[in-house]
């Protein structure tokens, strides 16, 4: 549940901070910074996942 918490958290305090971004920030800045943001998602999905098989 920890896990589903925190994805949560990450994913509410990331998107808005995108999207407000989009506004001003010419696109190829914005379009960096979502990868950026995509490619740091995946690894904090694929680190609490292998701490949660750790768990188990």
């Amino acid at each position: 549940m920890k896990f589903l918490q925190t994805l949560k958290f990450i994913i509410s305090t990331y998107f808005p901070v995108l999207l407000t971004s989009q506004i001003w920030l010419p696109p190829s800045i914005v379009w960096s910074c979502q990868i950026d943001c995509a490619l740091f998602l995946l690894h904090v999905l694929l680190l609490d996942l292998h701490l949660l098989l750790q768990i188990w």
